[in-house]
């Protein structure tokens, strides 16, 4: 059998809605309209890897420059991000995310006395192994099991080592720090690093980035930018990662019997959880997929180890 590879992004969709992740991730339809918070997401890490590759190669002495090709690498993602998609635009722009950036460098002014960069994105691919009775009898049933992902930044800090992740929110900066200590993300990271890393890592750190603003109902316009950033260390325990690739390895199981079985069924509880689902006009035509009709979408195929 070929080997499965898979991502936390992949597997989360999966137990979201398995009918989801038949279209989005097996046959490849994604909607014409891009997610302005997605955009702005990957604009953001676009900047910061930029930004932090500059300082690795030249270091922290050298930060003007560095903000710049930051800069300059967020433009660049942000056009990728923009072409042939469909754009409702809000306060998430991108002199909204380079604001942010001028801001996040005032706030973590103090990084070149205590951080040191290491390394800069890495995708990673990281075999998943039997470490009991139970993951053998079970993983004995799969084909070879792959947990891939793209680890933003590799730093040390007080003498230790550390993976970090950049998040970006429009929630209560607090509350999404309180649900990434469940990360099933950050927790698969600690697992594979070190088997990735030939050293050993200390733990997570989330790094959050909050934006946004209000919309006047008089004017329809956005009114000034809320910004915060918050850097918040995950320690995860073996009790945490086990229950984790136990979890893991049952949403494999799951998908192989998804795929031999040909059935991908519908979680109606998540169809408008956050809003309407992208796939909510396709799945309510309730027709055989060759009868579907699939306007407003086209086929791109994504996968983390293929991300620029």
């Amino acid at each position: 059998m070929e080997p499965l590879y898979l991502d936390n992004s992949k597997a989360s969709m999966f137990r979201t809605c398995r009918r989801k992740f038949l279209l989005s991730e097996v046959l490849d339809w994604k909607s014409n309209y891009g997610s302005t918070a997605l955009r702005y997401g990957s604009t953001w890490h676009a900047i910061l890897e930029g930004y932090y590759e500059h300082i690795l190669i030249h270091g922290w002495a050298d930060s003007a420059n560095a903000l710049a090709k930051g800069i300059e690498a967020g433009k660049i993602k942000w056009q990728k991000e923009t072409e042939g998609k469909i754009y409702n635009d809000d306060y998430r722009t991108f002199d909204a995310c380079c604001e942010s950036f001028l801001r996040y460098l005032s706030f973590f002014a103090g990084d070149f006395e205590y951080v040191k960069i290491i390394g800069t994105e890495k995708k990673f691919e990281c075999p998943v192994i039997p470490e009991s009775l139970e993951e053998e009898a079970k993983l004995k049933l799969l084909p070879k099991i792959i947990f891939t992902g793209k680890i933003d930044l590799q730093l040390m800090m007080s003498d230790s080592y550390w993976i970090e992740d950049h998040k970006t929110t429009g929630n209560n900066i607090d509350t999404q720090a309180y649900r990434l200590n469940r990360s099933g993300q950050l927790i698969g990271y600690t697992y594979s690093s070190d088997k990735v890393f030939d050293y050993k890592v200390m733990g997570c750190l989330a790094g959050i980035h909050y934006i946004s603003a209000r919309k006047s109902t008089k004017t329809n316009e956005y009114g000034a930018l809320s910004i915060d950033f918050r850097r918040v260390p995950m320690i995860f325990n073996s009790g945490d990662v086990k229950e984790w690739k136990r979890s893991f390895i049952d949403t494999c199981i799951d998908m192989v019997r998804c795929e031999s079985d040909g059935s991908w069924v519908m979680n109606f509880d998540s169809c408008y959880q956050y809003g309407p689902c992208a796939y909510t006009k396709v799945c309510e035509q309730h027709r055989p997929l060759d009868e579907t009709n699939f306007e407003g979408y086209h086929k791109e195929h994504w996968d983390v180890l293929d991300e620029d």
